[in-house]
């Protein structure tokens, strides 16, 4: 009998796992979107991050798990697309979405 291996804590990235999280969250938030929408057919997600954030969100990820193009702004972008002004209610953690 051997004992279990001994993992490094030097070698785990809380980065990759933070990602994930957030991930799951905000597909989690545009599915009960989409599912709330029921008198039309939605064709594009737009992502309104906080900047330190905003490189947590993996576009190519998102789009595979709900099959819609995705787009991710920052809030202070000065050329996102935001008709609704759905930016301002970006928090930390939680993007503000606007599907089209």
């Amino acid at each position: 009998l051997t004992a279990w291996p001994k993992h490094n804590e030097k070698k785990i990235n809380e980065k990759f796992d933070k990602e994930d999280e957030i991930i799951d969250k905000v597909i989690a938030d545009i599915v009960n979107i989409l599912r709330l929408i029921k008198d039309r057919t939605p064709e594009k997600v737009y992502l309104y991050t906080i900047p330190n954030e905003h490189e947590l969100y993996n576009i190519k990820e998102i789009e595979k798990r709900i099959n819609k193009p995705v787009f991710i702004f920052k809030v202070n972008d000065k050329n996102k697309h935001d008709p609704q002004n759905k930016s301002q209610k970006a928090k930390p953690g939680k993007p503000a979405i606007f599907i089209e």
